[in-house]
């Protein structure tokens, strides 16, 4: 399958729906097919990379009908662009920063109060626990819904998509950074000013806190990776020693 196909089948699912609606079924395969003058071969290749993009359904005995796509594929693909080393962490990170500086900015723009009470929660159960795995839940919880405080669905389904490989960001920065005196801590009391501007509408401030996170877990993994450092040196010179 070649782009100029794939190119046509859109073009032609377009003009036959006009405006085309979730659940609209899309005329048979042979009836696409002969308007198109393509094989049936041709058109299924061009059908099945559709469906997998989760922009069409087909079933056996229902036809084939359109959908709105969920995050699931680019969520896929970058999951699994990181397990193969297409993307490092350090990509991913900063990309989220680039990002969520923009982001929050949108966020105290447009968020609701209803947006800033479950935000509020969100974050009142992340600083009360001292459960590792549910502290990172809920950091991410957090962020994601600094994007859902923007209405923007661009955005919203953006950071979905990279929820999962952002996960794998934040657990190693949240490793690291409980290996540090009070560090874990004094990281996540920076997202009270995050919360505080968003809730004041406040974009600058809510930039300029965002900054401000951003740049102490910079510090506390840097110390982090500093006293693992010595810790390893320290082991080394013992084996030497002996």
């Amino acid at each position: 399958m070649d782009n100029e196909t794939f190119s046509k089948v859109i073009d032609y699912l377009v003009s036959s729906g006009g405006t085309l609606k979730e659940n609209h079924r899309l005329p048979p395969e042979r009836t696409m097919a002969q308007v198109l003058g393509l094989n049936r071969t041709t058109l299924r290749e061009s059908m099945a990379v559709l469906e997998a993009l989760g922009f069409v359904s087909r079933k056996q005995g229902n036809g084939t009908h359109l959908r709105l796509p969920g995050v699931d594929f680019q969520r896929y693909y970058f999951e699994t662009a990181l397990r193969l080393n297409h993307i490092t962490l350090r990509d991913l990170e900063e990309t989220r920063e680039m990002l969520e500086l923009e982001i929050v900015q949108s966020a105290a723009r447009n968020a609701t109060d209803q947006d800033i009470k479950t935000l509020s929660y969100f974050l009142e159960k992340l600083l009360s626990t001292r459960d590792e795995a549910y502290g990172l839940e809920l950091d991410i919880t957090f962020h994601l819904h600094i994007g859902t405080c923007t209405h923007n669905p661009v955005i919203q389904a953006l950071l979905e998509s990279l929820s999962s490989a952002l996960r794998e960001v934040l657990r190693e920065r949240r490793s690291l950074v409980g290996t540090t005196p009070n560090g874990m801590g004094r990281t996540d009391i920076t997202h009270v000013a995050v919360l505080e501007a968003i809730r004041d509408h406040d974009p600058r401030r809510a930039l300029k806190a965002m900054q401000v996170h951003f740049d102490k877990w910079r510090d506390y993994v840097s110390r982090a990776k500093e006293i693992r450092k010595n810790a390893s040196s320290g082991s080394e010179k013992r084996v030497r020693r002996r």
